[in-house]
């Protein structure tokens, strides 16, 4: 029989290990315009985010061309201008960051899909690589302007 101290640790670990996988598990879901309720995909939404869509809205969702605007606590950070199918981006478009950056590329199924080309207010660009990953770690907001 196990001694308690084994059967603790056992339990400590296991604890601990989900919450590491919890917290590495990216937070995905829709967000619903405040004025007209058309849910709008975010890949990764935090607390208190707000997306505005300025296209139509066909059953709910975002559909055909338009602009998502993604704000936090009343700071627009990202302006995404794609067609979206079921609120998805999908398809060719370009995203603009509060902090000058402009990003061209195309969207599949709400996740960037393909090389993307990065453009930063200085001028510098480079190439982001055909993944289909995100940018990771800490969001910072900025006003858009």
């Amino acid at each position: 029989m196990r001694s308690l101290a084994a059967i603790l640790t056992t339990i400590l670990f296991a604890l601990c290990a989900g919450m590491a996988a919890l917290a590495q598990a990216p937070l995905q879901g829709y967000l619903a315009d405040p004025d007209s309720g058309c849910k709008v995909w975010a890949q990764n939404p935090v607390p208190k985010q707000v997306a505005r869509w300025s296209g139509a809205c066909v059953g709910g969702y975002a559909e055909g061309p338009g602009t998502a605007t993604f704000i936090i606590e009343g700071a627009e950070f990202q302006r995404l201008t794609v067609p979206r199918h079921l609120g998805k981006a999908s398809g060719p478009g370009v995203a603009d960051y509060a902090n000058g950056a402009h990003m061209d590329g195309t969207w599949k199924d709400g996740v960037r899909h393909g090389h993307f080309v990065v453009t930063f207010r200085n001028g510098t660009r480079f190439m982001l690589p055909d993944h289909g990953c995100f940018f990771r770690g800490t969001r910072t907001s900025f006003r858009m302007g």
